[in-house]
């Protein structure tokens, strides 16, 4: 698979990597805030936001901590739509993780552009399948799994025909320690299932982040919010607007040192190599008839290059015979040999 889009913005090996700003449930069901934190994660660069959209008594036993957490925190569908609308009036991507399968039908009703698996709910097949089946792009978190998991949800793709997915390494500890973050296993994912790959952090900055760019994330998800003191959801462990803006900064120079497959000089280094190569020059006299070898030739820099020979040429000069007295310091041209 090489490319997919959400909305304006390619997925793909050769594009930037795309950086979703993971509100989730940080507005904490307040509107205006959810706004607010759009509006800094735009200012951040951030390429989209994404919130969760949950039906609690569908996906929770009531009275639970998780019902608690997830109670009140949905917005209805004008504000949805408004959220929806103002994100993408400023050129970012808007969509969200449907906990069941009312909110997916939510989703597919306001026309989200791409559907949000997390890693809670990548082992949901009946919620997976009708995802599948909306053929939207999907980014799918894999927290938690094991491969047969993971060989599950690949069947049901190919069942379908779905070739616009991503599969995101996560690790869903909060926050996640260093020595289980386990980025590696990027590259396991990308060769096994021959997908796009990238990365969904808890960690509690952006080194992660960085070192999944490297190995080739096209996609990376960092939990956003503009105050850490926010009680509530997973404001205290979220990256605040101007560290998500440094980070991206920092992504985007990964990007562009990232470079091209080949091997070949820079368009400036070609003159470099004018400049710095070494040249055969005699450093003793040289009769007519001695062969060039070590002991009677230096490695220089020129100013002229000009029929001189180059030091990776010595199958052409070494142990030939030199037409001329040559005196010392003066360049080896091809027409002494």
């Amino acid at each position: 698979m090489n490319k997919f889009q959400i909305g304006k913005k390619i997925i793909s090996k050769k594009s930037k990597p795309f950086v979703i700003a993971e509100i989730g449930i940080n507005h904490l069901g307040n509107y205006k805030l959810c706004k607010k934190m759009i509006k800094h994660a735009y200012n951040s660069c951030a390429s989209a936001i994404k919130l969760q959209t949950i039906n609690q008594d569908e996906s929770y036993i009531r009275d639970t901590d998780s019902y608690k957490i997830f109670k009140d925190k949905n917005f209805n569908d004008v504000q949805l739509q408004k959220l929806k609308n103002f994100t993408e009036s400023l050129g970012m991507e808007f969509f969200t993780t449907p906990g069941d399968l009312s909110s997916l039908k939510r989703i597919i009703k306001l026309k989200f552009k791409a559907i949000k698996i997390s890693s809670g709910l990548m082992t949901n097949l009946p919620l997976i399948e009708q995802a599948i089946k909306t053929k939207l792009p999907l980014i799918i978190s894999l927290g938690m799994s094991y491969e047969k998991e993971i060989n599950n949800i690949v069947k049901l793709l190919k069942k379908y025909n779905h070739k616009k997915y991503v599969f995101l390494k996560c690790t869903a500890e909060y926050p996640t320690k260093d020595e289980f973050v386990n980025l590696r296993a990027m590259l396991t994912i990308e060769k096994k299932y021959k997908s796009l790959v990238g990365y969904s952090d808890h960690t509690i900055d952006d080194l992660a982040c960085l070192h999944a760019v490297s190995l080739g994330a096209v996609v990376i998800e960092k939990h956003f919010t503009i105050n850490n003191k926010i009680r509530g959801a997973d404001n205290k462990i979220s990256m605040m607007p101007k560290d998500f803006k440094i980070m991206i900064s920092k992504i985007d120079r990964i990007y562009s040192q990232r470079g091209k497959e080949t091997i070949q000089p820079t368009k400036n280094e070609l003159n470099e190599r004018k400049i710095r190569h070494r040249y055969f020059v005699a450093s003793k006299n040289i009769k007519i008839g001695e062969n060039f070898n070590i002991n009677n030739l230096n490695m220089m820099r020129l100013k002229n290059t000009k029929f001189a020979i180059k030091a990776d040429r010595m199958n052409i000069l070494f142990n030939k015979k030199s037409k001329n007295n040559i005196k010392k310091g003066d360049v080896i041209k091809k027409n002494n040999v």
